[in-house]
């Protein structure tokens, strides 16, 4: 999938997927409102979400923000 192929070229980082009915309380911490969610933190510090469907395109322009 997109998520593979995108975490498959990263130098640093990690892409994690998370089923959010086996792990409610992650759902919680993370304000997840529909699926499915990307959430970037950096260094600890939420920095973007994309809620919905998210191209290769939408994905990488989203790990490069600053």
């Amino acid at each position: 999938g997109i998520l593979e192929e995108v975490a498959s070229t990263l130098e640093a980082g990690k892409i994690l997927k998370v089923d959010v009915d086996a792990n409610p309380q992650l759902a919680g911490v993370f304000k997840v409102s529909s699926i499915p969610m990307l959430v970037l933190y950096r260094d600890g510090e939420f920095v973007k979400s994309i809620v919905g469907v998210a191209s290769k395109d939408e994905v990488q322009t989203m790990l490069a923000v600053q």
